[in-house]
């Protein structure tokens, strides 16, 4: 589903995040979109935002099984408790390609939800 409007669309996700240079535990990605994402780490670290950071991301979506491999850059940081929220700014990287077609699967998936949605409501 869809949230916030932006330049590009965000859509809350799923996902394993591997960033080996930032945090041994693997991240949870939260949104994505064409040019971020939002990724939560269960641990509390600092990260340099003047560095890029290579990113190997895998989807739940049962319709998409490649792993995303992105360089991001961090654009802000917020460490909580016992974990560390990164937002990030994709960069062109060997995985752009794949971003774009999982991107574009999202999009139709959300196109037919709310098409749904909009039956529904109708019907009711």
């Amino acid at each position: 589903m869809a949230i916030e409007q932006r330049k590009n669309e965000r859509f809350v996700d799923v996902g394993r995040v591997d960033a080996p240079e930032l945090c041994i535990f693997p991240g949870i990605l939260e949104d994505i979109s064409i040019c971020g994402s939002k990724i939560r780490f269960p641990a509390n670290f600092d990260v340099e935002l003047d560095m890029d950071i290579n990113l190997a991301i895998s989807p739940n979506a049962s319709n998409f099984s490649k792993v995303l491999h992105l360089i991001a850059h961090p654009k802000w940081i917020k460490n909580h408790e016992n974990e560390t929220l990164i937002g990030f700014k994709f960069l062109r990287s060997p995985g752009t390609h794949l971003l774009n077609s999982y991107i574009e699967k999202l999009t139709l998936a959300n196109a037919e939800f709310n098409e749904e949605d909009q039956f529904l409501c109708s019907v009711i």
